[in-house]
């Protein structure tokens, strides 16, 4: 993770970003979108996937099902 990378997830985690993996149960992954080492974020819009860098990676907020938002208010 590059110190850009690094500083837009602590920018962000009130909003529940954090890098992707397996969701538990009930749960989804949401707003989801490729983090760039220059720590630029590229939000995932449909089915479009976002492009891809070397040093990339997926971020995006979990939420579990029947819940509306679980980064908060």
């Amino acid at each position: 993770m590059t110190p850009q990378q690094k500083k837009w997830l602590d920018d962000n985690r009130a909003q529940g970003y954090r890098p992707l993996g397996v969701a538990p149960g009930g749960a989804q992954w949401v707003r989801t979108g490729m983090l760039h080492p220059d720590g630029t974020f590229e939000l995932r819009q449909g089915r479009a996937r976002p492009a891809v860098q070397a040093g990339s990676f997926e971020v995006g907020v979990l939420q579990h099902r029947g819940a509306p938002d679980m980064a908060g208010p």
